[in-house]
């Protein structure tokens, strides 16, 4: 995500901005990433997002997201 964030602002000027909603852990599989969204809780990762963004809310600001669907498990769904 932080490279993704990097390229765009590179590309574009833009300022760009990729909230840590995980403690600073990161995970090598989908398995190992959902654990750590549960270990976290319930909706803790959107609430940090949700503080992360407040200060851009502005007019002219554009949200935007990623996500890997997970096999077997369908779209991902936020």
């Amino acid at each position: 995500m932080l490279d993704a964030a990097a390229r765009i602002r590179a590309a574009t000027g833009h300022e760009v901005v990729a909230p840590d909603r995980y403690d600073g852990r990161t995970a090598d599989d989908a398995e190992s990433g959902i654990r750590i969204k549960d270990e976290i809780g319930g909706d803790e990762p959107a609430r940090r997002a949700a503080a992360a963004a407040a200060p851009y809310a502005r007019e002219d600001t554009v949200y935007a997201g990623g996500a890997v669907p997970l096999p077997g498990r369908g779209p991902p769904v936020h």
